[in-house]
């Protein structure tokens, strides 16, 4: 640990960091305590690199993004939008912080050094800290310390055995032992030492990342991105030759197929297959054929090797008609998976779905574009879409969206999924009380009251404070009066 009073400040920052860690997130619900945490976390974050303040429009863009992010939290209580909410945060926070002086280095390079540098700081405050223990001992003193912890060791094997003979012989001594575990656990030195832990734990991390980053320049200085360098080239006429080819497949195939790709009623095709099928054997195709075809679209931008202007535009073009075809069964995809919602309902796992083709969607329109402008980021481009996309879906209120839909298809056909409604989360309260209020539908009745009572079980610390929990049980405890 380096003794300048700037990391000393760092340090104490980090412990603070750590306490706040404890106080938001031990044993309590996530909610409100989300977004308050990153600020107090970014507060040191901005403090420590205040000498290079200045962002790019991407690092503002992320930035933005996980403020966006962090507030979901406190907004909705779908569990795995906010699983997969706090994943994303994660790299989002990590790829800002580091991004500053990434330059042209790989991210992932980047990573690799930034975690190896991480857990070197982090082994250095830890020895650190045992060196500056005994620096204030003697000599004789260490000596002497060292050889009560070696005999305190050599003597619990003895202590073992001559305890539990003792114990043997007097039942009254046995008694007096078996009380001596009920004090220890009501002094709850496990739970205390845990927790002393953590904050120990959370407090050197954040220590050792920020001195990471603090000398990333230095860090990354000698390690240069790795170039391509042509030496793994696929030729253009075998290039084109594969994209013929396969262009040639996908066009037999969309002939064949194409009676029941668009055809509304999946009973009158050749096979009569039932909506289920007809749904689920469309998204299979469409993820296989997907990762093949965007595989096919990067590798090809990253391996070809230039040839002539004839041939360039003439591997463009079978890209497009690639890229199209996938387009085409993205398309019906999204057509069968709508019809099979009308016939059965919404649900979360097929809204994820529609929300996943139009991301795909998006990013089919990336590689349209970069096939013909060479100057168009693939990678970034796509980070940035899906990123826009995961946080409008957050935002759009699915739940919310996904009662609607079902309710309207009940009006509509008289037919609703009363065992799906315990698979929602509260945001389904208000359109539910709604429909109850006016239909009386009594399992929507009994899904109300049953919600009532585990709400009203459900007393959470403030750091757990969630809006739509919150609206929920203002909603139910208003409702039956």
């Amino acid at each position: 640990m380096v003794n300048t009073n700037v990391n000393r400040h760092l340090f104490f920052a980090c412990i603070g960091l750590g306490l706040l860690f404890h106080f938001f997130f031990y044993e309590k619900e996530i909610g409100v305590s989300i977004p308050i945490y990153i600020g107090f976390l970014y507060t040191v974050y901005f403090w420590q690199i205040r000498g290079n303040m200045q962002q790019s429009r991407f690092e503002w863009f992320l930035f933005v993004s996980i403020i966006l992010l962090s507030f979901t939290f406190t907004l909705i209580s779908q569990g795995f939008l906010l699983f997969l909410n706090a994943l994303v945060l994660c790299g989002l926070i990590f790829l800002h912080t580091i991004h500053h002086f990434r330059q042209d280095h790989h991210v992932l390079l980047i990573f690799g050094k930034m975690l190896v540098e991480t857990c070197s700081h982090f082994v250095q405050i830890f020895i650190g800290g045992l060196k500056k223990m005994t620096a204030t001992m003697d000599e004789q003193t260490v000596s002497v310390t060292k050889k009560i912890l070696l005999g305190m060791f050599i003597s619990l094997p003895f202590l073992f055995i001559v305890i539990n003979l003792l114990a043997s012989a007097d039942e009254t001594f046995m008694t007096f032992l078996n009380t001596i575990p009920n004090w220890l656990v009501s002094l709850q030195f496990g739970e205390v030492v845990g927790r002393i832990l953590l904050v120990l734990f959370v407090s050197f991390s954040t220590f050792a990342y920020f001195l990471s980053i603090r000398k990333g320049e230095k860090v990354m200085q000698g390690i240069n991105r790795p170039k391509y360098d042509g030496s793994y080239s696929i030729d253009s006429i075998i290039l084109v030759t594969v994209l013929v080819m396969l262009n040639i497949v996908y066009s037999l195939y969309m002939i064949v197929q194409f009676s029941y790709f668009f055809e509304g009623d999946p009973s009158k095709t050749a096979f009569n297959l039932t909506y289920a099928e007809y749904a689920r054997k469309g998204f299979t195709e469409l993820t296989f054929v997907t990762m093949i075809n965007l595989g096919l679209v990067v590798g090809t931008i990253i391996f070809h090797q230039k040839g002539s202007k004839f041939m360039n535009v003439l591997i463009n073009i079978s890209l497009t008609l690639l890229v199209s075809f996938t387009s085409i069964m993205l398309f019906s995809a999204f057509q069968r998976l709508f019809l099979y919602e009308q016939a059965y309902g919404f649900t979360y796992a097929r809204i994820f779905a529609h929300a996943f083709m139009i991301v795909l969607g998006f990013l089919f329109v990336i590689s349209y574009l970069k096939i013909w402008f060479e100057k168009i980021k693939l990678i970034r481009s796509s980070f940035v879409v899906i990123v826009i996309c995961l946080t409008g879906l957050n935002y759009m209120n699915v739940t919310s969206f996904i009662v609607e839909k079902n309710i309207e298809r009940y009006h509509e056909t008289g037919k609703l999924d009363t065992a799906y409604l315990y698979a929602l989360s509260f945001e389904a309260i208000p359109p539910l009380i709604e429909l109850y209020e006016q239909e009386q539908i009594y399992h929507i009745g009994v899904f109300l009251k049953d919600k009532k009572r585990e709400l009203s079980y459900k007393q959470g610390d403030w750091q757990g404070f969630n809006f739509a929990t919150y609206r929920a049980k203002q909603l139910l405890e208003d409702w039956e009066k």
